[in-house]
C-alpha cells in the first residue's frame, strides 16, 4: 500500500509544478502552515478546510509537499459555514500545474491549468466525499470517488475502508 502511494506521489510531484495562481474564479492566497488535520492556515491570517472532502491518512503525507508555502486560490460555496468551534472556512483549493507530454518531447512545451486539489485528493483515493452535508460539488465529488473506488485507488483498495461511516467525525 506503502508503494502505491508513494509511486502516485511521485508521479504527482513531477508531474504537478505548483506554481503561483493568480485571477480566476476565486481568492489567492499563500500557504502558510498545514496543521495534523489537513486544515491550512493562510498568510492572510485565514484558516480553512478542504470542502467536500474527508481525507485519509495518506492524504496527510502528500498534503506538506504540494502546499506548503505554494499560492493558491481558494472558492467558497455559500452553502458551507465557517466551524464555530475550529473557525475554519470550508473551501475548494486550486493549484496552477504543468502538465508535460509523456513520452517527453523537448518540442511541446508544458500545459498549464488550474486543478481542484480536493479532486486530486478523491481521484488518488486519499480521501472520500463528506456526505454529511450538501454542497455545491457533491455529484461532481461522488462521481470522482466512485471512479476511485472502481479503479481500487489508494483507500479504496482497502476492502474494509469502503464500509466505514461517511459522515465527518467531528
Amino acid at each position: 500500500m506503502q508503494a502505491f502511494f508513494a509511486q502516485r506521489f511521485t508521479i504527482i510531484l513531477f508531474s504537478l509544478w505548483v506554481i503561483g495562481s493568480q485571477g480566476a474564479s476565486g481568492a489567492s492566497d499563500r500557504v502558510h502552515s498545514l496543521s495534523g488535520d489537513g486544515s491550512l492556515e493562510l498568510e492572510s491570517g485565514q484558516k480553512v478546510s478542504l470542502a467536500g472532502i474527508r481525507l485519509a491518512p495518506e492524504a496527510m503525507r502528500i498534503l506538506p509537499a504540494l502546499l506548503s508555502g505554494k499560492d493558491i486560490e481558494i472558492e467558497f460555496d455559500p452553502s458551507l459555514e465557517r466551524d464555530g468551534t475550529t473557525g475554519l472556512q470550508p473551501a475548494f483549493v486550486y493549484v496552477k500545474t504543468q502538465e508535460l507530454t509523456f513520452p517527453f518531447s523537448h518540442d511541446l512545451p508544458p500545459t498549464e491549468k488550474q486543478v481542484m486539489l480536493n479532486e486530486i485528493l478523491l481521484s488518488m483515493g486519499a480521501a472520500r466525499v463528506d456526505t454529511s452535508v450538501p454542497f455545491k460539488r457533491k455529484a461532481q465529488f461522488v462521481e470522482i470517488e466512485m471512479q476511485a473506488k472502481a479503479k481500487g485507488e489508494g483507500i479504496w483498495s482497502y476492502e474494509l475502508f469502503d464500509k466505514a461511516p461517511t459522515s465527518e467525525n467531528s
